[in-house]
């Protein structure tokens, strides 16, 4: 049996999988990224429901040897059922401890509602692999005020997984220390909180374009910066948080999600561009009628108060701001995308459709507008958990965000009063999950449809009958 730091030292991400027939155990080959060998590990499933690594074997010399060798050690493995069963008891997200009183309307709807059981079922997939580190997530996640952001914590975990980084588990604060090979970065989550505490369908608001507008000029950046502004402030032990030994000399980066209302996250995008900025973007139409893009650098936020009105500096362009290397927001770290990503792995009830309408950005030359689309949720959907991330890089950062550390997501830069984004393929913007009740069998492979324009999306969503 190999060294076990060979897991963690040398090898690249694993480039085959297998698993025994009843899913309890798996195999995994993977390359030395040292010398260019094979290596294989067995993994069994303990009683904390985590794969552990069992059987360790490097140096092969071709694949071909490596699958060999992988198959005989998995036939070959007896299973140690003492040694496997005890770690204890795995962590239960959804045996209420919390009172009734306190309880969160959206974790009982996560809890029992059809609607939500491929969100229910991602989470009690991934939850072992969660460490309760301050010995309260479980009670956070089930009441009112706690929900949002323990979901936005455990979204931000995945992406994370996801993206390749690795939590040091020493460090209590900030809320994640990650490192890639030699590189490590610090990150504390951040939430704006719902103004409306419980989740009402009728409750959603239906605002105008205008009222839209009008709430991005002011009220949406200024939510932003008081909510970042507050962390920036906030001390641990009398110290910043990147005066903190585990934090000296890293880039630091908060990462915040608008939950102020529901579905807000969907239009304040801009709100966040405005505040960090000051760049105020939007869409108009010329005496022609022709559609074109309006960027105004610049632009003074505005604090109303009882002592008359104060200007406030665009965060990232204050030197108070220069320990802070980046922000990452998301449009899509909500209880929808484990939904969603749930659902495409093939977890949960089937008797209810999920629907994504999706705004994605624009590659096309000269594009103005978007791409509107939607398409339903199945196992052939590739979505990841880095799309809809947005990562904002402060030009003024003391320490610089070095962006291949977070993969898979765009990111933005500013220079000379103009943003300049590098998005991936097909990369969303804002995305809406429809989940629509079933009253018969219906042929996902035949219900895929690509919009090409706002006027054709209404269209054709008009003809479906939704059951929220």
């Amino acid at each position: 049996m190999g060294d076990n730091r060979w897991i963690q030292n040398s090898i690249t991400p694993p480039i085959e999988y297998y698993t025994s027939d009843d899913g309890v155990l798996m195999g995994v080959i993977c390359v030395d990224r040292l010398d260019g060998t094979f290596g294989i590990v067995v993994l069994d499933y303990n009683n904390l429901k985590q794969y552990q690594a069992v059987e360790v074997y490097c140096d092969i010399d071709t694949i071909d040897n490596a699958r060999v060798a992988l198959n005989d050690a998995m036939g070959n493995y007896v299973r140690d059922t003492a040694q496997m069963s005890q770690l204890g008891k795995p962590m239960d997200f959804f045996a209420q401890i919390t009172s009734d009183k306190e309880l969160s309307p959206l974790f009982q709807k996560l809890k029992s509602d059809d609607f939500f059981s491929s969100a229910r079922a991602a989470i009690e997939e991934i939850s072992p692999y969660i460490e309760d580190r301050d010995g309260n997530l479980v009670e956070q996640l089930q009441t009112v005020n706690g929900f949002d952001a323990r979901i936005w914590e455990l979204y931000l975990l995945c992406y994370f997984r996801e993206a390749g980084l690795n939590l040091d588990k020493k460090y209590d604060v900030p809320d994640f220390v990650l490192y890639k090979g030699d590189e490590r970065v610090a990150v504390e989550a951040v939430t704006i909180q719902r103004k409306q505490k419980g989740y009402d369908n009728s409750n959603i608001p239906n605002y105008t374009t205008d009222e839209m507008f009008q709430k991005l000029e002011n009220e949406i950046p200024l939510m932003f910066g008081s909510s970042l502004y507050s962390k920036l402030k906030h001390t641990y032990e009398n110290k910043c948080y990147w005066e903190l030994p585990q934090c000296k000399d890293l880039p630091f980066v908060f990462a915040i999600e608008d939950f102020h209302e529901d579905m807000s996250m969907m239009w304040t995008f801009n709100g966040v561009i405005t505040m960090l900025y000051g760049i105020d973007q939007r869409i108009e139409q010329d005496n022609d009628g022709n559609n074109i893009l309006i960027n105004s650098s610049g632009k003074a936020i505005v604090k109303e108060s009882k002592n008359g009105q104060t200007e406030i500096t665009p965060l990232f362009l204050d030197r108070a701001f220069e320990n802070v290397s980046a922000v990452l927001f998301s449009a899509t770290g909500t209880l929808s995308k484990f939904n969603r990503m749930g659902r495409q792995a093939g977890l949960g009830s089937k008797n209810t459709i999920l629907f994504q309408t999706r705004v994605s950005y624009n590659k096309s030359p000269n594009a103005i507008s978007p791409i509107f689309s939607g398409h339903i949720i199945d196992e052939n959907c590739h979505e990841t958990w880095g799309d809809g991330v947005n990562i904002f890089h402060n030009p003024l950062a003391r320490v610089p965000l070095d962006s291949s550390l977070f993969p898979g997501v765009a990111h933005h830069y500013y220079k000379d009063g103009m943003l300049y984004s590098d998005t991936p393929h097909d990369y969303t913007l804002s995305s809406f999950t429809w989940n629509i009740k079933s009253e018969g069998t219906i042929d996902t492979n035949n219900c895929k449809f690509r919009f090409t324009s706002p006027e054709q999306f209404q269209t054709v969503m008009k003809q479906w009958v939704m059951k929220l």
